[in-house]
């Protein structure tokens, strides 16, 4: 859809016998893009003395026990403490999380563990049948799981965690990002890939909240440990971003200078209605992640060509299926970010 449109929609209601009522149309305005200062960037919890959300989705977590807000000295501002004894957050459920692909950061400081539970739930947004989590076990190696739709399976399950050599050790800061790109899943620690598993398919939705410290759907697996930071997307970062995510705190895209002019030499045809070719000078020595994101910075499909595949010096997108409307192209050499390509599918 396209922002501040109007829409009309035919809707219909039915009793529990199934009887069904006339039709009638319901006129409704998308509303302005939002801006969070990052693209694909919705939710952004600070934990600077509350469980706000600091993006204009203003998304609000519900502190429950009795959490705490210590000081971080050595990056400045708050963090948010869980004692591992009846602490969470919650967040409601809102649209602007449920994305295909996703991307997840955050400070994490573990303080303790309970040998009641073979794992703490750190971070669960539809829980491992639903969506995603991230837990964390008794051998302290993060664990990023997952719930797809793919040509095979309607719930492909994937279940990672950070790999021998990559524990949390206690009473120190790590910086965790978690990725699906729609091809895989992606842990980085420190800004580092440590981990990676196939996991092709399109992540499920869910119509649960969003919880932090604790298990939000069966209860307990209470986390003891502090958090800072968090930040979802609803995309995938490259390994450029994820990088920069970890030195400065953003992304960054916004002043990205784009270098994409230099190979590629024409998109066509533009608009297009079925079929976009790319007419490019990338070498054919490095391979390319072609992320398609709508209007609201949405990412929408992600495309791995292989070296080989880039020897041609063309690239044919099918584009379908997607709805009419304004599209970004962006070109992702070897986990460099190059910069994107609008373009129009009528």
């Amino acid at each position: 859809m396209e922002p501040e449109t109007l829409y009309t929609f035919e809707v219909q209601a039915f009793d529990l016998a199934g009887n069904l009522s006339d039709f009638a149309e319901l006129t409704l305005s998308t509303g302005a893009p939002v801006d969070a200062g990052e693209d694909g960037l919705v939710a952004h919890y600070p934990f600077e003395g509350n469980a706000d959300d600091a993006t204009p989705y203003a998304n609000h977590g519900v502190v429950a026990g009795d959490v705490v807000f210590e000081e971080v000295p050595d990056r400045g501002g708050m963090a948010i403490k869980f004692d591992g004894d009846q602490d969470s957050v919650l967040a409601p459920n809102a649209v602007q999380l449920i994305s295909d692909f996703a991307t997840v950061s955050f400070w994490i400081r573990v303080d303790g563990q309970s040998l009641q539970d073979a794992e703490a739930y750190v971070l669960d947004f539809g829980h491992w049948d639903q969506r995603w989590k991230i837990s964390l076990p008794q051998h302290l190696r993060i664990v990023w799981t997952t719930n797809s739709k793919n040509a095979q399976f309607d719930n492909a399950i994937s279940d990672m965690d950070s790999k021998d050599g990559n524990e949390l050790v206690k009473d120190f800061w790590w910086y965790v990002t978690m990725v699906h790109d729609g091809t895989d899943d992606i842990i980085y620690l420190d800004g580092n890939e440590v981990n990676r598993k196939p996991a092709a398919g399109t992540l499920n939705s869910t119509s649960r909240k969003l919880g932090m410290g604790s298990n939000p759907v069966d209860g307990g697996q209470y986390f003891n440990g502090a958090l800072d930071e968090l930040k979802i997307y609803n995309r995938a970062l490259t390994t450029d971003e994820v990088k920069k995510l970890f030195t400065s705190g953003t992304t960054g895209l916004k002043d990205l200078i784009s270098k994409i002019s230099s190979v590629v030499e024409v998109v066509y045809p533009n608009p297009t209605t079925e079929r976009l070719v790319v007419q490019h000078q990338f070498k054919g020595d490095k391979s390319l992640l072609l992320r398609v994101f709508d209007v609201s910075g949405r990412q929408i499909d992600a495309i791995h060509f292989s070296a080989a595949q880039l020897a041609s010096r063309q690239i044919s997108l099918d584009v379908n299926n997607y709805v009419s409307g304004l599209y970004s192209l962006n070109f992702v050499l070897a986990g460099e970010n190059m910069g994107s390509i609008p373009f129009i599918k009528k």
